[in-house]
């Protein structure tokens, strides 16, 4: 959409688009439409990312590292 990248496929039979999440699903529709028409296919399944916890990747609070290094 506008040039900006969605998501991604493969070029495998059957293979799913798999979009970056926060796309609505109007959104979601129209770019379906738009591979579909440049991968001259038929149909094609779309799923959305999920939404991650934003403290997912939060580091522990401690002060020994638990990844084996000082962060300073």
């Amino acid at each position: 959409m506008d040039g900006k990248h969605a998501g991604f496929i493969g070029f495998a039979e059957g293979s799913k688009l798999l979009l970056g999440n926060g796309f609505s699903k109007e959104e979601a529709e129209e770019i379906e439409l738009q591979v579909l028409e440049l991968l001259d296919r038929d149909e094609v399944t779309t799923v959305q990312a999920p939404e991650l916890p934003v403290d997912l990747f939060a580091e522990p609070e401690s002060e020994d590292s638990d990844f084996g290094y000082d962060d300073n």
